[in-house]
């Protein structure tokens, strides 16, 4: 899907591989490949588009895989984000780096919050907003009781970032990490804005 939530023609060349074996999908989207019996990932992965790994899958012979729904990635994303503190909240403006087309639906971006260095791979909150289709700006509100909630105290200096998001990817949780990837976010970030509250 891109990132309008609008289905992509062309679905070939996504890579599908398992512990045993790889091949690429066709036209519309359909592959097939060589998998052991027993608990495997099995990811999908191209160039711009997001990668989606199907962990410990407990494959069966013969077995028809679940629809996945792979979403491109933003090319341009979040160009700046600004922070100012409200009483019981933090405010963050930002500004989408190019215009949406007339006609499609809003932008989305995602922010990522840490009490240090931060990114899509190293937070303690993320949110999702929607940007304003007329300008391509946005505002999101985020409560002290969220940053409470996710470890963020007061008195800690902070770090947010912001990046272009395409929601109509699917997440997975990284096994090791334990954060759930987002992996058709825009290649890169917006500026790393520090706050405490």
């Amino acid at each position: 899907m891109d990132e309008f939530g609008r289905a992509v023609a062309d679905r070939s060349g996504i890579k599908v591989s398992s512990a045993t074996g790889s091949t690429e999908t066709n036209q519309s989207g359909y592959y097939e490949v060589k998998a052991q019996a027993g608990s495997q990932t099995i990811m999908f992965e191209k160039a711009f588009l997001g990668t989606y790994k199907l962990l410990d899958h407990p494959v069966k012979k013969a077995e028809k895989l679940p629809t996945v729904t792979v979403g491109t990635r933003n090319l341009r994303g979040v160009q700046s984000i600004v922070v100012s503190l409200g009483n019981d909240a933090v405010y963050i403006r930002g500004l989408m780096g190019d215009i949406t087309p007339i006609g499609l639906p809003p932008r989305k971006h995602r922010l990522f919050f840490n009490n240090g260095p931060v990114s899509s791979t190293s937070y303690s909150l993320t949110t999702v907003g929607e940007t304003n289709v007329s300008d391509d700006q946005f505002f999101d509100v985020i409560t002290f009781d969220q940053l409470r909630s996710a470890g963020l105290l007061p008195g800690t200096p902070l770090q947010v970032t912001a990046y272009g998001d395409n929601i109509y990817a699917d997440t997975y949780t990284d096994p090791v990490s334990k954060k759930v990837v987002y992996p058709a976010l825009s290649t890169s970030g917006s500026n790393f804005a520090s706050f405490t509250y």
